[in-house]
């Protein structure tokens, strides 16, 4: 995920994983349901932070 502010600032936040077998694939498929919430709620954060 990538977000750029309105003077610039560019934050890449990225999650990694190896998911290569067939359980993990299927695991795979669930991590944004897992995470996402997370991921969004630290950019909101990290706006908040950025702008005061």
């Amino acid at each position: 995920m990538v977000a750029v502010g309105d003077g610039g600032t560019r934050l890449t936040w990225a999650f990694d994983a190896n998911f290569d077998n067939m359980p993990g694939h299927y695991m795979g498929l669930m991590v944004d349901k897992w995470v996402g919430s997370d991921y969004e709620r630290g950019l909101e954060r990290f706006k908040a932070l950025a702008e005061s």
